[in-house]
């Protein structure tokens, strides 16, 4: 059997444009074109509607007039306006790319517009614009696609919007019941959302944090029941942990949870000291007659 590939590089580079079965990249870069070409892969990878062979050219720079050109055609391919935003922004001309994402937004659909958005949030996000990250995907009001709708949840939560999150997370639906990194986040963000209502303090407060409180507990508990790598597992008994200190349930079960983020993750020292910690707290409940406080 031969290793080698029967498809001609130069075949594809005479190509007009992208397509589902085509994408340049245009130079390579380990910090920078890696990470995109992994997602790129991770996108052919889960694209099931096209069962046919993908391929993808890197140092392809001499081809961006041609791609530019194709999406001046078709200003509303999501593809191309994906591309030429990261390449702009790979130069540091956000202003450029900024111009794309405004003239792909005016030719899009809704559909395909959440997807482009979700890309210019984090870009925006990585040169430390923040308010404009958020800005755009408050924007994006109805994601249809459920893998949108948990990108953007996720980008919420690194804009530490909260609620934000949520409500992305709700929207994904169905959509994150097979992804253990979406439902651990979505805990976390229920996590966070109760220790808000706790600290604010209004009207029925107390119900809300129990209900967030337990929603999340049953969110850990299926990531834990799902394969994944030992560091998410220990990051999600150490969250349980926290989970079941804040629902007041036996101290015993909280220190099972932190043994177990202990014995997958034993070169992390902040799991050693929570538990020290909230031995500690709990020792000192008991001395003081067993009233519990956060």
């Amino acid at each position: 059997m031969t290793s080698v590939l029967p498809i001609d590089a130069a075949d594809l580079l005479n190509g007009r444009t992208e397509s589902a079965r085509l994408e340049f990249k245009a130079s390579w870069d380990p910090k920078t074109t890696g990470a995109q070409v992994v997602k790129t892969i991770c996108a052919f990878a889960n694209d099931f509607r096209t069962l046919v062979s993908t391929s993808m050219l890197a140092g392809s720079e001499q081809h961006c007039p041609r791609i530019r050109e194709a999406w001046g055609a078709n200003e509303s391919s999501a593809a191309l306006a994906t591309e030429l935003i990261r390449r702009s922004a790979d130069r540091d001309d956000l202003d450029a790319a900024g111009q794309v994402f405004e003239r792909f937004r005016v030719a899009a659909s809704g559909t395909a517009a959440a997807n482009v958005s979700n890309v210019w949030a984090e870009i925006l996000l990585d040169h430390d614009r923040v308010d404009d990250a958020l800005d755009i995907l408050r924007e994006v009001a109805n994601v249809a696609l459920a893998r949108d709708a948990v990108d953007a949840a996720i980008l919420a939560r690194r804009l530490r919007d909260a609620r934000l999150a949520h409500r992305y997370f709700e929207q994904a639906g169905d959509a994150m019941q097979t992804d253990p990194r979406a439902l651990h986040e979505f805990a976390q963000t229920k996590m966070w959302l109760a220790q808000e209502a706790r600290r604010g303090r209004r009207r029925a407060w107390q119900a809300v944090n129990r209900r967030l409180l337990i929603e999340a507990r049953h969110l850990l508990e299926r990531v834990l029941q799902m394969d994944g790598s030992d560091t998410r597992h220990a990051w999600a008994w150490r969250d349980l942990a926290r989970v079941l200190n804040w629902l007041g349930l036996p101290a015993k079960e909280t220190e099972a949870a932190f043994a177990n983020a202990i014995d997958l993750l034993p070169a992390e020292p902040r799991f050693e000291e929570e538990l020290r910690q909230f031995r500690e707290r709990s020792a000192g409940r008991r001395a003081r007659g067993g009233n519990r406080s956060r």
